[in-house]
C-alpha cells in the first residue's frame, strides 16, 4: 500500500517501507513525476491525499488503464464520492473511544468551551450506544442514522418528563443479560458522571449527530463501498478529497485514515 500526499513542500516524494507497506509523502510539483510510473508499475494500492480533486482528474485514468480499481472518497461533493460507513470498521470494543474521539474533535456540541466533564460524559455516553449497536444491531443497522433514532428518543424522553427513555430500556436487558458488558459499564457511568446535566448532554450528543442525517448525508453513509480491506485485491487507488463547507464532515478523512491504518496493522501482524 502506497500513500501519496500532495503538499506545497518542495521536495521529492519520501517513502517510508516497512513490511509490504509504502508511506509515501511528496509534493504538488513532482505528481507527474511519481504517479505515473507507480501506476504504469502496478506492484501497490494507493492512496493519495488530493485537496483540490486535480491528481483524481489527471491520473484516475491512468490507473484504470493500468488495471487498477479507481475510488474517489470526497467529502466536497457526496455526489461523486464512494460511499463510507465508518462504524463497520468498528471491530472490537477498543475502537470505540478513538471513533468516538474524531466525532466528538470533528462536531459542534453544546458544552461550553473548556467543560471536559460535560465531554467526558458525552464520550461516555456515545461509546456506550455504538458499543451496543456493536453487538445488537444487524449490519444495516449499524450508521449514523441508528445512532440519531437511540438519541432522539432520549432526547424526546427528557423533553417529555418520563422517567425512563426506550435506551435505557435496552441497557436494562443487556444489563440482565451481561452486567459486565462494556456498553453496560459505559452507560451506566455516564448516568452517574451526567447526574443533573442528563438532559443538556443527550441533547448536545444528539445536535453533533443530527446534521449527519440530511439526506446526502445519510446516503453517504448508508453502506460502505470503500472496503479499507481489500485496496490490494483488486488493485485499487483511492483519491481522498477533504472538504466541506459546513465543516460537519470534517471529521471524515482523518478519520478514515486512522481506520486504515488500523487495518493495515492487522494485516501486518497476521
Amino acid at each position: 500500500m502506497e500513500f501519496y500526499s500532495k503538499t506545497a513542500v518542495k521536495i521529492p516524494p519520501l517513502v517510508i517501507m516497512r513490511d509490504a507497506n509504502y508511506f509515501t509523502c511528496g509534493s504538488g510539483y513532482d505528481a507527474h513525476l511519481w504517479l505515473k510510473p507507480k501506476a504504469i508499475r502496478r506492484s501497490n494500492g494507493f492512496v493519495i491525499s488530493d485537496p483540490d480533486g486535480s491528481l483524481s482528474e489527471r491520473y484516475g485514468k491512468t490507473f484504470r488503464r493500468a488495471g487498477f480499481s479507481v475510488k474517489v472518497l470526497n467529502t466536497a461533493d457526496l455526489t461523486k464520492s464512494v460511499k463510507y460507513n465508518p462504524l463497520m470498521y468498528i471491530n472490537g470494543d477498543g475502537g470505540i473511544p478513538k471513533f468516538v474521539t474524531a466525532l466528538l474533535n470533528g462536531t459542534k456540541g453544546g458544552g461550553k468551551p473548556g467543560d471536559s466533564n460535560f465531554l467526558a460524559a458525552e464520550s461516555l455516553l456515545l461509546t456506550a450506544l455504538l458499543s451496543y449497536m456493536r453487538v445488537e444491531a444487524q449490519d444495516f443497522e449499524r450508521n449514523f442514522r441508528t445512532l440519531t433514532e437511540m438519541l432522539k428518543s432520549m432526547e424526546d424522553a427528557e423533553e417529555n418528563g418520563y422517567e425512563k427513555n426506550a435506551v435505557d430500556f435496552l441497557f436494562e436487558d443487556k444489563a440482565e443479560a451481561e452486567p459486565e458488558h462494556f456498553s453496560v459499564k459505559h452507560y451506566n457511568n455516564f448516568k452517574a458522571a451526567a447526574d443533573k446535566n442528563k438532559g443538556s448532554i443527550i441533547k448536545s450528543c444528539a445536535d453533533r449527530i443530527a446534521p449527519l442525517d440530511a439526506e446526502e448525508m445519510r446516503e453517504f453513509f448508508s453502506s460502505d463501498e470503500l472496503n479499507l480491506k481489500g485496496l490490494n485485491f483488486p488493485l485499487t487507488a483511492l483519491f481522498v478529497i477533504a472538504g466541506n463547507a459546513s465543516g460537519i464532515l470534517n471529521f471524515v478523512a482523518p478519520l478514515m485514515y486512522s481506520q486504515l491504518f488500523d487495518v493495515l496493522g492487522e494485516s501486518c501482524s497476521i
